[in-house]
This record gives structure tokens, C-alpha cells and sequence, in this order.
């Protein structure tokens, strides 16, 4: 049996099967968009940005500060011994004990010491390189608190008439002139005795003058 066709030779159940075909093709086509539609962000994400500040923690040396006098105050380091003297409270002694202590009314200045003295009381670097009874000399300006000064580093080469220090100690002295007072912070190792001048030099760092 023959298909019936239309006027032009087309079978008229080809053509609906033309127009079925496109409109699936068309559904199909809708239903991908749609989903593509639906799963893209609405808003775009907020680009990041970021600080150009930077935080610099304030470093804290030592464990402990205490004010030590009118005058000034220092980080003392934990565990150790501090002593003063009724006559001069603006001089201050430090060790890691007792016994090494400096004493009062006497040249025994301990382990660590610190004072203040009116006027300028520091030195040039040709006062300790000139002098024979000082070695391995070192000086480098610092400033400390705002105030500007030195800090030299020596050792004993010869004995002195008081037999104080032994020769070979090696000294430390961070000494600072604020215009009108010298605020002197020394620091003795003595022969056989462990190097603390990295613990010495933070307490240096953490001098306040009130």
C-alpha cells in the first residue's frame, strides 16, 4: 500500500516526524541552558585583598621588669639576685647569685652593675686602645632608650694595684650620656665563668629611664 503524500511529494508522516524530532532537539537544548543558568553564581565573589600593614610584636627580653630606682629601670632576668646600697640608690647590682653580687663601699662592682653619675663620664675609643692594660678591644656606638653612647668590650691584659678584676676577665660597658647624667651598665665574665652577654645585652636593651 502507498503512503499518501501532499501536494509537494512529502509524506505528511515524515514531516511530523520532522517536528517531533525539532522539538526535542529545541527541549533538550532549553533543558541544558536552563541547568548551566541555574548552577552559575548570582553575585561574582568579592576579590580578596590584602594588608599592607604589618604587626611587629614588641619583644620583651627578660621576664620580669621592676622599677630599680628614680632614675631608671631594667628587665631584671629571671632567677636573678639584685642589691643596692642605702647611700646610693641610684647604683644597682646584678648576678646570678648572691656571692656574686657587687658590694657596697668597696671597688667590687659583681657580676652586673648599673649607674647613674652626673656629666659625661664616657671615654673615646683611644682611651681603651691607647691603654696597655686593656686587650681585644671593641667599640660601636648605640643608642638605647633614645639616648646615644657606646658599648665596649675589653679584657683585662694587666693586674691593676687592687688585684680586681683577675686578668683575663672580659669586660662589658654600655654607657649612655642623656645630655646631662651617664647611665653606665657593666658587665664582668669572669675567668672560668660561663658568657651571659647575650643575656646581658637584652637587659642592656630593656634599660627605661624614668
Amino acid at each position: 500500500m502507498k503512503l499518501r503524500t501532499n501536494q509537494k511529494g512529502i509524506s505528511p508522516l515524515i514531516i511530523i516526524l520532522l517536528i517531533l524530532l525539532l522539538a526535542v532537539v529545541g527541549f533538550a537544548g532549553w533543558t541544558v541552558y536552563n541547568t548551566n543558568k541555574k548552577s552559575e553564581p548570582t553575585t561574582k565573589p568579592a576579590a580578596k585583598t590584602e594588608s599592607t600593614t604589618e604587626s611587629t610584636p614588641k619583644r620583651t627580653p627578660l621576664a620580669l621588669v621592676k622599677p630599680i630606682s628614680e632614675a631608671y629601670r631594667v628587665a631584671l632576668p629571671d632567677g636573678w639576685v639584685k642589691g643596692t646600697c642605702a647611700d646610693s640608690p641610684d647604683v644597682l647590682f646584678l648576678a646570678t647569685t648572691t656571692a656574686k653580687l657587687g658590694k657596697c663601699e668597696s671597688d667590687s662592682g659583681g657580676m652586673v652593675f648599673i649607674a647613674k653619675n652626673a656629666g659625661n663620664t664616657g671615654h673615646t675609643e683611644e682611651y681603651y686602645t691607647s691603654d696597655d692594660a686593656f686587650s681585644d678591644v671593641t667599640y660601636t656606638s648605640i643608642t638605647i632608650d633614645g639616648i646615644s653612647g657606646y658599648k665596649v668590650k675589653y679584657t683585662y691584659a694587666t693586674e691593676n694595684e687592687l688585684g680586681y678584676p683577675a686578668v683575663g676577665t672580659k669586660a662589658t660597658d654600655y654607657i649612655l650620656f642623656d645630655g646631662t647624667n651617664t647611665f653606665s651598665i657593666g658587665y664582668l665574665q669572669f675567668v672560668g665563668e660561663p658568657d651571659l652577654g647575650t643575656t646581658v645585652q637584652a637587659l642592656a636593651e630593656s634599660f627605661n629611664k624614668l
